[in-house]
């Protein structure tokens, strides 16, 4: 998480911006740590506040700053808000009354990576027509369909090898997350665009950095957070 965080205020860096970079990591840091603590009731959820009051001082310390302090605001609580938030996420997937259970998380990356790679092997082999040149000019329309459709069926071979909640419940949750893995992808390729970049960072040579590894994990753990509040 906190690599994915440092190379996304890298990315606002090469816009001209000065987020304050420590505060983005500190806050996201005891965001996770306190949720998580939080989840296995190891302290109260009143400490909720002490985070409220973490951002407080972020805002006070920024306006004694000079340059563009709503630029500088705005890059670093988006850090927070697209990288952080879904991270911290994960500790409401994975503990459930108290109790460990991986589960779940590993279901949503194998949809993840079903998709990406279905997605990737048939744009190669047969994409043709691009569907947003000027953000992803690699992504093709036939091979987002074909990810999209292996996607969703990956929800019904993860119900028949997890074999929790029901067949419906992993068809739904399969395609929301298709539908964050695409809307993920699309979004931090076009931060990347805006800021004049191919990859997030060097952490991975001919891979990019942490944040392109992610940045399809971003939105589909929203919207299968979103889905198993209601279940």
């Amino acid at each position: 998480m906190l690599q994915s965080l440092w190379e996304f205020y890298k990315i606002a860096e090469n816009t001209g911006s000065k987020p304050k970079k420590w505060f983005g990591l500190l806050f996201s840091g005891l965001l996770f740590l306190f949720v998580f603590l939080i989840k296995i009731d190891l302290i109260s959820s009143s400490f909720s506040y002490f985070i409220l009051a973490v951002a407080f001082v972020s805002f006070s310390l920024e306006l004694l700053r000079k340059g563009s302090v709503l630029k500088n605001l705005a890059y670093e609580f988006m850090g927070i808000f697209y990288i952080a938030l879904p991270f911290t996420l994960t500790n409401f997937i994975v503990f459930n009354k108290n109790k460990f259970d991986f589960s779940i998380l590993l279901g949503v990356f194998l949809i993840i990576w079903s998709y990406d790679v279905v997605a990737y092997f048939v744009g190669s082999l047969i994409g043709t027509r691009k569907i947003f040149p000027d953000i992803s000019p690699k992504k093709t329309l036939e091979g987002t369909l074909g990810g999209i459709i292996f996607g969703i069926f990956s929800g019904f071979i993860v119900y028949k090898i997890l074999n929790i909640y029901n067949l419906f419940d992993w068809i739904i949750m399969a395609a929301l997350i298709v539908f964050g893995a695409f809307t993920g992808d699309l979004v931090e390729s076009k931060i990347k665009r805006a800021a004049g970049i191919k990859d997030s960072g060097k952490i991975m040579p001919g891979h990019g950095g942490l944040l392109d590894r992610f940045d399809s994990f971003l939105f589909a753990i929203i919207a299968v957070s979103i889905y198993l509040v209601f279940l």
